[in-house]
């Protein structure tokens, strides 16, 4: 029977800054768990992407139940655990990359061994905050250059405000939100209540991947901007902001919502007589 191997599980992506758990099993050659030894945190080496440099650093590495060795007291089943705030080898441990595990070396049934444990990721995947792998922090601001925070924020690779590739992201108190993208162009859209924004686009690549945007204008109700759209226009365009833009639901259609506005018409012009009748 030729010898037998085993691929490592790739146990994920990870935010920075976590912490990664890896477990193992143990058997003898008639396949019974049996205790390994001479486990240590010396023995734990990472690797990242395809580089052969070893990370030069063994702080962060803990063994699990003390020892890493029959967890619990169960026979056969270790573990390890990785710090991945832990910045003793500086910039090692850095979103958009893999990584690989390798225990060097333990003693299994009289034998040394030595194997791949797991691999992982570092913020390297499609996710929560984009569909790249690179860091990109955009900053709103209005035309006079002060930070907007509270700006719901979507980029698109192409033009259409309706689409978004990487979700929806609200600025905080320094107008800015971060996605993970492919170098390429994007468009940004934005929708605050209370304000405008200019058309604006940039494009990722190394070394360019923050960007400030003028975009923002205030507006307040009774400015001649305000009403520049048509009372159905405007009312459209704040339905479609309330069913979460950029996603359009289906069943919000134009005419439904003119349908709608249309009986509400009357209701409304009503109103504004009986509030300008003199008691």
């Amino acid at each position: 029977m030729p010898a037998p191997f085993s691929l490592p599980p790739n146990l994920g992506d990870y935010l920075a800054g976590s912490t990664v758990y890896i477990f193992w099993d143990t058997f003898n050659t008639s396949n019974t768990s049996v205790t390994q030894t001479g486990l240590a945190v010396t023995d734990i080496e990472i690797y990242k992407n395809a580089s052969m440099t070893q990370r030069a650093s063994d702080s962060g590495y803990t063994l699990i139940d003390t020892d890493g060795i029959d967890i619990d007291e169960a026979t056969g089943c270790h573990g390890v655990s990785i710090d991945l705030s832990d910045n003793s080898d500086a910039g090692f441990y850095a979103r958009g990359n893999d990584y690989m595990v390798m225990v060097n070396a333990v003693t299994i049934d009289s034998q040394t061994v030595r194997f791949c444990a797991a691999t992982f990721s570092i913020e390297n995947r499609a996710g929560r905050n984009g569909v790249g792998d690179y860091q990109v922090t955009l900053t709103i601001r209005t035309t006079g250059g002060t930070p907007v925070s509270g700006v719901s924020v979507w980029v698109n690779s192409s033009n259409l405000r309706s689409g978004s590739v990487a979700g929806t992201k609200v600025t905080d108190t320094n107008g800015q939100v971060v996605f993970n993208l492919e170098y390429t162009t994007y468009y940004i859209f934005c929708n605050l209540s209370g304000y405008t924004f200019a058309s604006a686009s940039f494009t990722s690549a190394e070394g360019s991947v923050s960007f400030t945007k003028d975009i923002a204008t205030a507006v307040s109700a009774g400015s001649s901007a305000y009403y520049t759209d048509s009372f159905l226009t405007r009312a459209i365009a704040d339905v479609r902001e309330s069913t979460d833009e950029p996603t359009n639901k289906a069943k919000y259609t134009d005419a439904r919502i003119i349908e709608h506005l249309e009986k509400a018409y009357i209701i409304v012009l009503n109103e504004i007589n009986r509030n300008s009748r003199t008691p």
